[in-house]
């Protein structure tokens, strides 16, 4: 009985320990993520005050329709975007744009993402 016991608080412990990372990134990523860090690449040069501005008026929203919602400093881009099966980019098709434009995901959870742009800009997004 003690060993039955044991094997099922080991199953337990061990599904209970599953990490989000091993999730569907196509259903990490649907929500609305609010921007809290930004530390722009180098050779973007700004000052604090816009940075801050930057943060305090970013949303991106990605639906499940692969359409996604970015609202800024009095602009808002509209397309679609596409993750990859691991998880570790994301592919945005602006409507107003023919080149796609990319982020390299470094950390993608319910609850956060943690991106570099192709300009090599890092963003980290809560919802």
């Amino acid at each position: 009985m003690a060993t039955r016991i044991f094997i099922l608080l080991n199953l337990f412990l061990i599904l209970s320990c599953v990490s989000e990372t091993s999730q569907d990134p196509n259903k990490l990523i649907v929500n609305t993520w609010k921007l809290t860090e930004f530390t722009p690449a180098p050779q973007f040069t700004m000052p604090d005050s816009v940075r801050q501005e930057i943060i305090a008026k970013t949303v991106v929203e990605f639906a499940a329709d692969k359409k996604f919602k970015q609202t800024g400093i009095g602009r808002t881009h509209t397309g679609t975007y596409n993750i990859s099966k691991d998880g570790k980019q994301i592919t945005y098709y602006h409507d107003q744009k023919d080149v796609p434009f990319t982020e390299t995901v470094l950390e993608l959870t319910s609850k956060r993402m943690s991106v570099v742009d192709q300009n090599g800009n890092r963003m980290v997004r809560k919802n």
